[in-house]
C-alpha cells in the first residue's frame, strides 16, 4: 500500500497523526508532483488551519492560506482565515489597546473583503460580513490618526509579522 500512495496521501497522513512537520515537508513534494491544483488546495487550507490552531504560527499559517489562494483564487475561505489571523494580531504587534494594536483591523478588514469579493455567497463571506461589522469599532479612531499625524486615506504598511500596506480609516465614534 504504501507503494501506491501519493504524496497528497502522505500530507493527509500526517495530518492525522498531527505531525505538522510531517505535513510540511510532505506538501513541499506534493507541489512539485503536478498533482491536481484542488488537491492541493484543500492540503494548503488544511495545514493553514492547522498551522494557526495548533501552531500558533501565524506567519506560517499565512504561507499556507496564501498557497490556497494560489491553487483556488476564488478561495473566500483562504481570506477569511488571513483575515482572522490579522484580527487576532493586536497584542502580537502592540500592547493590546491603542494605536500599535489597534492598526491591525485595517488589514483584518482588506482580507474580509477580499473573502467577499472573491466568493461573495459562500459561508466564508457571510462570517466576513459579520467580522467587518464587529471590528470596525476597533479601527482607530478620526482622533488617533490626526494625533499620529496620518490622514484618512492615506496609505499604510503595518509592521510587526504582516508587513502588509492598506488605507488608513477611522472610526468615529460620534
Amino acid at each position: 500500500y504504501r507503494e501506491t500512495m501519493t504524496e497528497a496521501d502522505e500530507v493527509y497522513e500526517f495530518l492525522r497523526a498531527k505531525d505538522l512537520e510531517g505535513a510540511r515537508k510532505h506538501f513541499q513534494v506534493a507541489e512539485d508532483a503536478n498533482i491536481a491544483a484542488d488537491t492541493l488546495y484543500d492540503l494548503a487550507m488544511r495545514l493553514a488551519k492547522s498551522t494557526y490552531s495548533v501552531d500558533r504560527n501565524k506567519p506560517k499559517a499565512r504561507e499556507f492560506a496564501r498557497k490556497a489562494i494560489k491553487y483556488n483564487p476564488q478561495s473566500a475561505e483562504a481570506y477569511y482565515l488571513i483575515g482572522e489571523m490579522y484580527a487576532s494580531s493586536g497584542a502580537d504587534c502592540g500592547p493590546g489597546t491603542g494605536w500599535d494594536s489597534q492598526r491591525v483591523v485595517w488589514v483584518a478588514i482588506d482580507k474580509w473583503n477580499q473573502a467577499i469579493k472573491a466568493d461573495p455567497n459562500s459561508e466564508s463571506a457571510k462570517k466576513a460580513r459579520q467580522k467587518i461589522n464587529e471590528y470596525s469599532k476597533y479601527m482607530p479612531t478620526v482622533e488617533q490618526i490626526f494625533r499620529k499625524n496620518y490622514k484618512e486615506g492615506q496609505s499604510y504598511k503595518v509592521p510587526c509579522w504582516i508587513q502588509e500596506n492598506t488605507t488608513i480609516r477611522g472610526y468615529n465614534p460620534y
